[in-house]
């Protein structure tokens, strides 16, 4: 049986709960999603479900909400699936699970930031309430293969949050109305080039470290370390490198460009290394996401990291080399080295292309085979060569020589 949550509403005490549920009814949606599936499981006698201990304890069920959310009655038309137009409009005729909010709740609720102004039309707020129920059914729907993978409790807030936020920007609330993400922890990233989805959704209150001790041993601990060290080392390069770039900008474009008309391509070095910062980012990307799906299906997580960390350091290599050719031709923002670096890159694709178009050229000529025929069989021979000829024409070269330095 999944557990309530507790909520308040109002302003009854100074608590995060408090505010969340003041400017979004998160709370008004997860508890009557919680009532649901343990009413709908005790009907129906759903006991089988599976289960994990996280880091600190806490046990995570993994299969309790699925009898429910795959239900006709989740699906079906006429609920009132998230108990809104029972907490709202106190219509009762739709079909609701046994209602567990209090009169004086309501009461807060009604003088919630989120809850409707008394100025909008019923016929508005039924409408949205519809349409929020249909937008909880399609949101399980994509997301239905999730259901067994992360633990019951997430799968619930993340919907009920969704949920909150979409009824949020229907009915026109300042606040509340978009997800930010701040900052993501590149070791949660990381976690995806030591295991599968499944183990990572499913082991996603361990610590990082522990995660990875758990799915690759001592051996990949290091590893790993080694990793966010390089990522460590990234974080400080990138910064510095784009610092160079503006700052040799700034410099050739306003000062020696315009001030003191010096002639320059800085313009023109400026865009082209733009443009390899950019190739440089999307080929990482792409990188990236290839040891992700080497961790998915091969389940051999040394080789996704070793692939990472060789793919981190190659990144930070094409950073290095980036940077020190702006500082190199910092007059003109590195234009002259690439350009000597990009003629040598053309000049050995062609020298390649010709080498092997002659190779091609030269095994399809007959006159060929037949040399090499000949030179085949000559090696293979035991007979004794004449040398006597050669011997005659050095000996005419070294007299020659020798006459010449006379």
């Amino acid at each position: 049986m999944l557990e309530n949550r507790a909520y308040k509403y109002g302003n009854y005490e100074n608590t995060v709960d408090t505010v969340s549920s003041y400017i979004l009814p998160y709370y008004v949606i997860l508890d009557q999603l919680i009532t649901s599936i343990n009413e709908y499981n005790a009907l129906n006698v759903v006991e089988s479900y599976s289960y994990s201990i996280g880091s600190n304890g806490h046990i995570m069920t993994y299969d309790v909400i699925a009898p429910y959310f795959n239900s006709e009655r989740f699906h079906g038309d006429g609920w009132d699936t998230l108990g809104l137009f029972h907490n709202i409009l106190n219509d009762y005729t739709a079909p609701i699970t046994t209602p567990n909010i209090t009169e004086r709740d309501k009461e807060a609720m009604r003088r919630s930031l989120w809850f409707p102004n008394e100025d909008m039309p019923e016929e508005l707020i039924r409408e949205n309430l519809n349409y929020l129920n249909a937008y909880a059914k399609e949101y399980v729907a994509k997301n239905l293969d999730l259901i067994g993978k992360v633990p019951d409790e997430v799968f619930l807030k993340c919907m009920a949050m969704q949920i909150a936020i979409e009824y949020n920007k229907l009915f026109n609330i300042p606040q509340g109305n978009s997800i930010e993400v701040v900052n993501v922890d590149t070791r949660d990233m990381l976690r995806f080039m030591v295991s599968n989805r499944e183990q990572v959704y499913k082991y996603y209150s361990y610590g990082f470290a522990r995660f990875v001790y758990e799915q690759s041993n001592a051996l990949g601990v290091v590893v790993a370390a080694l990793l966010v060290l390089v990522l460590y080392l990234t974080g400080f390069i990138k910064p510095v490198l784009m610092l160079i770039i503006t700052a040799l900008l700034v410099i050739n474009v306003l000062l020696r460009k315009m001030l003191f008309q010096k002639t320059s391509r800085c313009i023109e070095g400026y865009l082209i290394a733009t443009a390899c910062l950019v190739l440089c980012n999307y080929s990482y990307a792409g990188m990236l996401k290839l040891t992700m799906l080497v961790a998915q299906y091969t389940n051999n997580p040394i080789t996704s990291m070793l692939m990472g960390l060789v793919v981190q350091i190659a990144y930070v290599l094409c950073l290095v080399g980036i940077a020190c050719i702006e500082i190199k031709d910092w007059q003109n923002s590195g234009y002259s080295e690439f350009a000597t670096t990009g003629s040598k890159f053309i000049s050995g694709i062609v020298h390649a292309e010709q080498v092997v178009a002659n190779k091609f050229a030269s095994m399809a000529n007959e006159n060929f085979k037949n040399a090499r025929a000949n030179h085949s069989r000559l090696s293979h021979s035991n007979e004794e060569y004449d040398m006597s000829s050669v011997d005659r024409m050095l000996e005419r070269d070294n007299e020659r020589e020798s006459a010449y330095l006379r």
